[in-house]
């Protein structure tokens, strides 16, 4: 806590802080001017608390985090200048409940997500919310168990998920898929665009599934 942490990212950790056998608490720190990322957190079941951290001249994302092992507390950080401007997500199965914060940056999601393996789980999306897709990753919501999908955005701060090439065109990533799903998925006030790679050949799938889709846009 009130750390300054810089220029690290020497050899293979390539981050400042490098989380990944222990659930940590790092509050009211700056982590500035890596080589790489400010923090890379990796590993099943390592949640650390990310909390009112600064974020600063870091070369590359500031911050690395994974779906299926995500921050148990991740808010009220800032970031300035580094490299990427956005929180880096590696993809996995979610099988527990987590509402993705917004940070004000978006999510790179750099595998597939995949909400509901052997049991029931929910991801929720606040307002605002932005997924930004490497190429042929994808969200499928359900797979071995059912899943929930909660994107709950607003006339004037809708969730967006799409692309994340700087040139986007249709047809880079897989899109979203509701698999297994239940009257309880909903996704109000987003965006879906550029999506229908591989066999999925659209922005969104339905099928064996009951969620609700209103005041959405599905485009490109």
């Amino acid at each position: 806590e009130s750390c300054v942490i810089e220029y690290g990212g020497a050899g293979g950790n390539n981050a400042n802080v490098r989380i990944g056998s222990s659930t940590l608490s790092v509050r009211n720190s700056t982590i500035r001017f890596s080589d790489g990322y400010g923090i890379f957190v990796t590993g099943t079941n390592v949640r650390p608390h990310l909390n009112g951290n600064t974020f600063d001249g870091n070369g590359g994302f500031p911050l690395h985090v994974e779906f299926a092992s995500f921050p148990a507390t991740l808010s009220g950080n800032v970031y300035f200048a580094n490299g990427t401007q956005a929180i880096e997500m590696a993809g996995g199965i979610l099988t527990t409940n987590l509402s993705l914060p917004n940070e004000g940056l978006p999510y790179v999601v750099t595998g597939n997500l995949t909400v509901g393996g052997a049991g029931s789980s929910t991801l929720t999306l606040p307002p605002g919310t932005t997924l930004r897709f490497a190429l042929n990753t994808g969200l499928t919501i359900g797979s071995g168990g059912p899943g929930i999908l909660i994107a709950q955005g607003t006339s004037e701060a809708s969730i967006l998920l799409t692309s994340n090439s700087a040139s986007p065109v249709p047809g880079q990533w897989n899109g979203v898929s509701f698999n297994s799903t239940t009257p309880a998925s909903r996704l109000d006030h987003c965006v879906i665009e550029y999506g229908g790679a591989g066999s999925n050949d659209t922005n969104l799938v339905i099928s064996s599934s009951l969620p609700s889709v209103r005041h959405c846009t599905i485009r490109y």
